[in-house]
């Protein structure tokens, strides 16, 4: 499974369970890949809003591993009060991203 099919299946889960949903894809720019964003590298993949709770979320696939900026991010993130973690393919596979996503505040 690649990165971008596991953010399609939650965003599209999330759409049906009736999150409002913010992802930032990679644009094709002269200089490959890039993320127009002005601001730090690392901020997660998904942003979340339904069901009485605010989700981020950074995705990994396979033996993906946060970098030092991701991970920067998640500390501040945790530090201020917000829901944020990391899904993966295996949790996507077992059913715990789903799971997650139906529980209400």
């Amino acid at each position: 499974m690649l990165e971008r099919e596991l953010q399609a299946g939650i965003v599209q889960t999330a759409k049906i369970l009736g999150y409002r949903v913010t992802a930032f894809r990679p644009a094709w720019t002269g200089k490959g890949y890039r993320t127009p964003l002005q601001g730090d590298k690392g901020w997660p993949d998904l942003a979340l809003c339904g069901r009485g709770r605010f989700l981020v979320r950074e995705l990994k696939v396979g033996r993906g591993t946060l970098s030092a900026e991701q991970a920067e991010w998640i500390r501040e993130l945790e530090g201020a009060g917000v829901d944020v973690g990391v899904w993966t393919d295996s949790d996507w596979h077992a059913g715990l991203v789903e799971a997650e996503l139906r529980r209400a505040s």
